[in-house]
C-alpha cells in the first residue's frame, strides 16, 4: 500500500502510513489470511496483506510470514487465526500483543486463554506453602560373624563395636539376638553379656558361656543393637543377621 498524496493550498504531502506487523509461522508458499478476534471471539481487525519471508541464502518458501494490520490502532492481547484461502480451513492459531505503536513488530506466541490452564497453575503454585520433605535415617543393615564358645570380650576377640551417629555417651544399650522363630537366644540381660556407650562408640562384650548359647544348626539368627534415652525414647542404630560357626574344642 503506498502512502496517500494529499494536497493542502499550494502543498502537498504523503500521509504517513499506520500499521502494525505481526511475524508468524504456517505451511508454506500458500496465500494466508490473518485475523485478529477478542476473548468472545468477535473479529476485530483482519491483515491487509499476509507476506512471506524471503531468505535469499535458504528458500523463498520459508514458512515464515509477516502479517500487516494498517487500518487500526492496535493495544492489548488478541488472538490471531490464520487461514488458508485456497481452502478456507484455518491453519494456526496464536496470541499476538499489541503496545499501540505505529510500526511496531511483535511476534505471535503460543494462545493462552483468559484464566486458561496455564494461569490457574501459576495462582495455584503461588498459593502452595513449600513442602519440606524430611529424611528419617535408617539404621544401617549387616551381619556378624560368631564362632559358637569363642569370647568377644577384647581379650580373646575384640568386643562388638559400633560407631553411632551422634553422641550417646552413658546411654542405655540393648542388644538382642532373637532366632528364626522370634524367641530371645541372649541379650543384655544375659549373664555374660554386657553392654555401653561412650561418646560416640557403642560395644558389646560377649563371654564364652554367652556364645555357647547360639546353635550353629540354626540356619539364621536375627540381632539389633538399640540405644534407649528412656522408656519412650529409642533409637536402632544398626540390626541384621548373625551367621554363627561351630567350635569343635567344647
Amino acid at each position: 500500500m503506498q502512502p496517500a498524496l494529499l494536497r493542502v493550498g499550494c502543498f502537498s504531502y504523503k500521509e504517513p502510513i499506520m500499521a502494525q506487523y505481526v511475524n508468524l509461522a504456517a505451511a508454506p508458499d500458500r496465500a494466508l489470511t490473518a485475523v485478529l478476534l477478542d476473548e468472545a471471539y468477535t473479529p476485530v481487525a483482519t491483515a491487509s496483506s499476509v507476506d512471506e519471508v524471503t531468505i535469499i541464502t535458504v528458500s523463498s518458501k520459508t514458512g515464515l510470514y509477516r502479517a500487516t494490520f494498517s487500518t487500526t490502532n492496535l493495544t492489548g492481547s488478541y488472538r490471531l487465526v490464520v487461514v488458508d484461502d485456497l481452502t478456507g480451513f484455518g491453519i494456526a492459531s496464536y496470541e499476538a500483543h499489541f503496545s499501540g505503536t505505529n510500526g511496531e513488530v511483535i511476534n505471535a506466541s503460543e494462545y493462552h486463554a483468559a484464566g486458561s490452564t496455564d494461569d490457574k497453575l501459576t495462582t495455584i503454585l503461588s498459593k502452595i506453602t513449600p513442602i519440606t520433605t524430611i529424611y528419617a535415617p535408617q539404621p544401617q543393615s549387616e551381619s556378624i560373624n560368631l564362632i559358637r564358645g569363642d569370647a568377644y570380650d577384647g581379650t580373646a576377640n575384640a568386643k562388638l563395636a559400633w560407631t553411632a551417629t551422634k553422641d550417646v555417651d552413658g546411654q542405655t544399650v540393648n542388644f538382642t539376638i532373637r532366632d528364626s522363630k522370634d524367641a530371645i537366644i541372649l541379650d543384655q540381660s544375659t549373664t555374660g553379656v554386657s553392654t555401653s556407650a561412650t561418646g560416640t562408640l557403642v560395644e558389646v562384650t560377649l563371654s564364652t558361656a554367652a556364645t555357647e548359647l547360639l546353635d550353629p544348626a540354626v540356619s539364621i539368627y536375627k540381632f539389633d543393637v538399640e540405644i534407649e534415652f528412656s522408656a519412650d525414647s529409642r533409637w536402632t542404630i544398626t540390626k541384621g543377621n548373625v551367621c554363627v560357626e561351630g567350635d569343635e574344642s567344647r
